[in-house]
């Protein structure tokens, strides 16, 4: 629980701040009225969490975000007691990757519930994209060949099934052994954006396994 009371202390530093700040963010006066500092705004989204939570959504400000991951700061405690696979960290870290991109559009309701489900099934995937040992290919097909290959001579013989971004993707994850996160930040990519193409790859492959032996 390091990460979540050095963030708790943070915010002990940051909450009564920021009057101008969230002056300037031009927030709905019916969810946020008499808010001087990202403390008010807080208790108020602890309040009224979707009409909060969803204007500070779309402020697109840092500070903005960080509130909200403090409103839900809670429910990431409470997930990683029940997750033996996840730490508090491992969810902090994922739903700050995933703050910018949440669709308020088609979810303006429930929305500290949706963020906390979203980050546990995107982080369920990535354990999902893992292996527990080093790949070899029968991890990529259903049946495997008579004689497994190591995961660089099936990325090697993948080339001309799978554009470069797949290769990168597929290397990061189960060749250097990164998370989908790790990876994400080596490359530049999203963690998502990391996933999709490693699921996508994976189909690929297993679909055209007899082109790899």
């Amino acid at each position: 629980m390091r990460t979540v009371r050095e963030l708790n202390r943070e915010w002990t530093a940051i909450g009564d701040r920021a009057s101008r700040l969230v002056a300037s963010w031009g927030l709905d006066a019916d969810a946020v009225r008499g808010c001087r500092s990202l403390n008010d705004v807080l208790a108020r989204a602890r309040r009224q969490p979707d009409a909060v939570l969803g204007q500070l959504l779309q402020v697109g400000h840092h500070r903005a975000y960080r509130t909200v991951l403090q409103a839900v700061l809670g429910g990431v405690v409470r997930l990683s007691l029940t997750d033996p696979a996840n730490s508090a960290t491992d969810y902090v870290n994922q739903l700050w990757d995933e703050l910018p991109r949440y669709p308020l559009r088609s979810r303006p309701r429930a929305i500290k519930a949706n963020m906390l489900m979203d980050a546990r099934k995107h982080l369920a995937a990535d354990r999902r994209l893992r292996p527990t040992s080093p790949l070899s290919f029968d991890a990529l097909t259903p049946t495997g060949p008579a004689e497994p290959a190591t995961a660089a001579e099936v990325l090697a013989a993948s080339k001309r099934l799978l554009d470069a971004d797949a290769i990168t993707a597929l290397r990061a994850i189960y060749i250097e052994g990164h998370s989908s996160r790790q990876a994400a930040n080596t490359l530049g990519w999203t963690a998502a954006n990391v996933r999709y193409h490693c699921s996508r790859s994976l189909r690929r492959l297993r679909e055209c396994a007899d082109l790899l032996r």
